[in-house]
């Protein structure tokens, strides 16, 4: 099956994440894996484990990420590093055909889709994977991804897409207005997010994602990976074409990758340093460091076909702004309160801590709208915000979970 790719795994990036992107994999056929720890200034061959091809990662923290894959004649296999990509341990799942997405809404909770409808859940970190009916009956699924701790989307052939509401409890069908095959998704904190396809297909969102509008076709071609940073953004698919937008999508005009190989994915580390990985008949790796207006090959050392590319990004709008040790934890009243749109939440990490960090959002009837972060974080002080444009004015409540604290502060949004 030529046309099955990767999906490139779902990231949301503002300039304040772009400052320690410095763990990234590369994977392929056969098993093939390539890890860095300096921002792709190298990248060191790992040892996979598995002769599977590896199509799609998910970082759970820096530590700690997960890779899907698999063949035609062999199971699907997921991979898991908890030292950073050094070692790769594998997790039976019981499923035959190819594992194409993963995603983890936190590090207990995951999903992992693939060939024939596929889609497998974990409540223990990937200990045991139960396989959920969706109703995709025989659809090769793409891509699993969430524009928030309840909402979700799940891709695939025939112009196929579902979507779930409750954290994946349930999966419902949308209609995605076409029949071509969907590949990659794309959100931005905003609600505005792409669908990107076979044929020129490209669907956006404005509204995170309850209507689906198909955009005019710009190049008849499959389009593979879409990748946003603020306005800018990044298409590539067959046939080495690559095209770049400064308006957040409006227009789209070529850039120049010297290959006529397939690009599979793209990823970017800041507004102007990136990656896009591809192949077919032979890998290609190409890097920017202008936005995409020269594309440099790099060399691996490797003639597989290479799938996805996938560099670790620091929490979004999270950063530490004391570098002084707190004693205990501590969530302390946002400001500005009341706040229209935006308001900053402190909090205190002790030296202590031994647990995932998690901060979430609550509407007035109690229900969780936003994770803002879930994951570990070193001893201080540090700075969240959050940006309320999607939702009304009222009462919301922000929460700090870790290990045996909670604490919940009251917020009011008045526009």
């Amino acid at each position: 099956m030529s046309l099955l790719k990767s999906a490139a795994f779902l990231c949301i990036l503002t300039a304040s994440s772009w400052l320690h992107s410095q763990t990234g994999y590369i994977m392929g056929y056969n098993g093939t894996l390539f890890r860095t720890t300096n921002g792709g200034i190298n990248w060191n061959n790992v040892p996979s484990g598995t002769t599977n091809t590896l199509w799609n990662s998910f970082f759970i923290n820096k530590q700690t990420a997960w890779i899907a894959g698999g063949t035609y004649s062999f199971n699907g296999i997921l991979l898991k590093t908890i030292d950073e990509g050094l070692t790769w341990s594998s997790k039976y799942t019981g499923t035959s055909g190819w594992l194409t997405g993963i995603y983890f809404l936190n590090p207990q909770t995951g999903f992992a889709i693939g060939s024939s409808g596929v889609v497998l859940k974990t409540v223990n970190a990937g200990e045991n994977w139960s396989p959920l009916d969706i109703g995709a009956g025989i659809t090769l699924l793409e891509q699993v991804n969430f524009f928030d701790a309840n909402t979700g989307w799940i891709t695939g052939w025939d112009g196929k897409l579902y979507r779930t509401v409750n954290a994946g409890i349930n999966w419902t069908p949308v209609n995605s207005g076409t029949t071509s095959n969907l590949y990659t998704t794309y959100f931005q904190p905003s609600g505005t997010g792409w669908i990107s396809g076979y044929a020129g297909v490209l669907l956006k969102t404005t509204n995170s994602g309850t209507n689906w509008v198909s955009q005019p076709v710009v190049f008849n071609t499959e389009f593979f990976s879409i990748f946003f940073a603020g306005e800018l953004g990044w298409l590539c698919g067959n046939s080495g074409k690559m095209f770049h937008s400064t308006n957040g999508g409006v227009n789209w005009t070529p850039q120049v990758v010297s290959t006529n190989k397939r690009l599979e994915t793209i990823d970017f580390i800041n507004s102007t340093t990136g990656w896009v990985v591809g192949g077919y008949d032979g890998s290609v790796v190409f890097k920017t460091i202008d936005g995409g207006a020269n594309w440099v090959q790099q060399s691996l050392n490797t003639t597989q076909h290479l799938f996805s590319i996938n560099f670790w990004k620091d929490p979004i709008g999270i950063r530490p702004i004391s570098e002084i040790v707190p004693e205990s934890y501590n969530l302390y009243q946002n400001y500005p309160n009341p706040f229209n749109p935006v308001t900053k939440i402190h909090f205190d990490v002790p030296h202590s801590n031994n647990s995932n960090v998690v901060l979430l959002i609550y509407n007035e009837l109690g229900a969780e709208i936003e994770t803002l972060l879930n994951q570990k974080l070193s001893p201080g002080t540090y700075e969240a915000e959050w940006d309320a444009s999607n939702y009304s004015s009222g009462v919301y409540f922000c929460r700090l979970i870790s290990g045996d604290y909670v604490k919940t502060q009251k917020m009011i949004l008045s526009k």
